[in-house]
């Protein structure tokens, strides 16, 4: 009851001065504001310069029987094209390298990896296409894993479906897009996380769950921020042999 006695009361203010005449919701001349859609009847319709435009239910009843109306012009129309035909990419050999380094990986050489940094903005930080370009890549040369995992992120801008991340403990997540980190450097992801001094905080990482199992992983690099005072860092492999 408050908010409607609010809501009247904000509507009726505007009618006070004549520089709130822009806010007031009726002006003499347009339709009562929801009676009028108990009143009678109207629709929305296209007219003439290509804009839509209410009319009234006896303007159109009234239309419809002159036969000397103009017919209503129909929406713009997209062009007709024939279905996309995939293309060669043609990179200049901007990107040899990285095929020649692709091609040692078929051959199965011992220890050769190849890895792949991808940035951009809410698509890539969703793994959405990047989900689907990393299993085929990974399905032809070889599982080279979830790639970089951070150990923690701020769920709102930033998810990666299927990895295991499971946090004990306060952790507090900067990124660069909001800021708010006491430096400069938000590392390779864009995020800043800072475990809390007042307890011991823990994180658990693992690869993408895939047909009901968890990626085996073999090898780790870890990237950590040294700082005095910063505690320590220790790491623990589970289900090695």
């Amino acid at each position: 009851m408050l908010f409607l006695l609010l809501c009247g009361w904000s509507m009726a203010f505007t009618y006070t001065t004549p520089l709130l005449g822009d806010f007031r919701p009726w002006v003499p001349g347009e339709p009562v504001p929801i009676l009028h859609l108990l009143s009678g009847g109207s629709e929305v319709r296209l007219d003439d310069s290509g804009e839509l435009s209410r009319v009234d239910e006896a303007d159109v009843l009234a239309a419809d029987d002159d036969d000397s109306a103009e017919a209503v012009p129909e929406g713009p129309q997209l062009p007709v094209r024939a279905p996309a035909r995939a293309t060669p990419l043609e990179d200049g050999d901007l990107l040899s390298g990285f095929f020649e380094d692709l091609a040692m990986v078929e051959t199965k050489e011992p220890g050769r990896i190849v890895r792949v940094l991808h940035w951009g903005d809410s698509t890539i930080a969703g793994d959405g296409l990047t989900r689907t370009v990393r299993r085929r890549l990974q399905e032809r040369f070889g599982d080279g894993g979830p790639g970089f995992v951070p150990v923690h992120t701020d769920p709102r801008w930033q998810l990666r479906p299927g990895i295991l991340r499971i946090q004990d403990g306060e952790w507090t997540t900067f990124n660069i897009t909001h800021g708010g980190a006491e430096g400069k450097h938000y590392g390779l992801a864009g995020n800043f996380s800072v475990a809390s001094a007042e307890e011991e905080s823990r994180a658990t990482l693992g690869g993408e769950k895939r047909g009901g199992k968890r990626q085996k992983l073999h090898s780790f690099d870890t990237h950590f921020r040294k700082a005095p005072g910063g505690g320590t860092m220790k790491l623990l492999a589970r289900g090695g042999g």
